[in-house]
């Protein structure tokens, strides 16, 4: 028998979409510390690895909350308008929410990031200032050269104009490769205050 619960939950984002999460508790315990687990682009919170982590969590005492940012998975909300803003936003009320459960200690709550989900938490904390940690999983934090590796400049230009471009996972908004283009991850990260695990593999 398992020693912890799985509970399907939602809760609204700053725009009322409702987004889609996992809660994982151990089994008997109050009072306990928390993750969150930020998914990566195209990604959804049912990925093997999270669902593994979240379990994993649970044996050492920990909760988490894995969730789908608005666009993807479960969650409402359309791909299409995804932006580095608008995730951290979408976290923010992840946040809330956990940090309102009874069983959670909302003053050690931790944010476990990967891929783009690590530049979400990034740019999270360094707004917010609210979680205890972060742990970056193979964070994509350089967006910029990123993109550039990824698209030439006349793909990088087309888009701008047509205010979309289509990749293999979705058509993608101008306003993600603008937030990408702009992000100084190096600015950023020198304004979280809190310990910052970083992990590549």
């Amino acid at each position: 028998m398992a020693n912890y619960s799985e509970n399907y939950i939602d809760f609204l984002n700053g725009k009322k979409e409702r987004l889609a999460g996992v809660l994982t508790l151990p089994k008997y315990t109050t009072n306990v510390p928390a993750v969150i687990i930020c998914h990566g682009f195209a990604k959804t919170k049912s990925d093997r690895k999270f669902v593994e982590l979240s379990r994993f969590l649970a044996d050492k005492g920990l909760a988490s909350l894995r969730f789908d940012f608005s666009g993807h998975g479960e969650s409402e909300g359309d791909f299409e308008k995804l932006t580095l803003q608008k995730e951290a936003s979408d976290l923010s009320c992840a946040f809330s929410f956990l940090s309102k459960q009874k069983r959670i200690n909302s003053s050690k709550i931790a944010i476990i990031g990967h891929s783009l989900g690590a530049v979400v938490a990034v740019l999270f904390q360094a707004q917010y200032q609210k979680a205890n940690t972060l742990i970056l999983l193979a964070p994509a934090l350089q967006q910029k050269e990123l993109l550039q590796n990824w698209y030439s400049k006349k793909q990088i230009a087309l888009c701008q104009k047509e205010k979309y471009t289509d990749t293999p996972r979705g058509r993608v908004g101008v306003g993600y490769l603008t937030d990408a283009l702009a992000f100084d991850w190096q600015e950023t990260v020198g304004k979280i205050a809190s310990p910052v695990l970083i992990i590549y593999w």
